[in-house]
């Protein structure tokens, strides 16, 4: 069993690089970097679960994934394509799905934010049927 939890200070995350190395477009000024840890799947498999973190500032990114993730450290603005915003802060106990090629824009508020994430690269339509 893992635990994510603030209380894990001594997770071990690798660097990963910036937005765009992601496929993002970062929309602030000042340099993005993002860290991550892989605890499940990864690469060409279907699924992963892991840690991320990111470094202050605003980026837009279109997801090549689903993604249920809960934010465990910091302050995260998330906007989705309608323009609807929801402010998360690590501990609060909220959790957010972002849908695979959804676009949404990120501002980090904090020095660095830290989420937990389960994400499929599979296709699954809104019934739950696997394409």
């Amino acid at each position: 069993m893992i635990t994510y939890s603030p209380s894990n200070k001594n997770d071990e995350l690798v660097y990963i690089g910036s937005p765009e190395d992601l496929g993002a477009k970062t929309l602030s000024g000042s340099e993005i970097k993002l860290y991550a840890r892989v605890d499940f799947g990864g690469g060409d498999l279907p699924l992963t679960t892991g840690l991320f973190e990111v470094t202050k500032g605003s980026f837009s990114f279109t997801y090549p994934f689903s993604e249920l993730a809960t934010l465990i450290e910091g302050e995260l603005e998330i906007t989705d394509e309608s323009g609807n915003s929801v402010t998360y802060k690590g501990g609060d106990g909220r959790s957010w799905f972002i849908s695979k090629g959804a676009t949404v824009i990120w501002h980090v508020k904090s020095a660095t934010a830290r989420k937990s994430f389960f994400s499929a690269t599979t296709d699954i339509d809104k019934r739950g049927t696997h394409q």
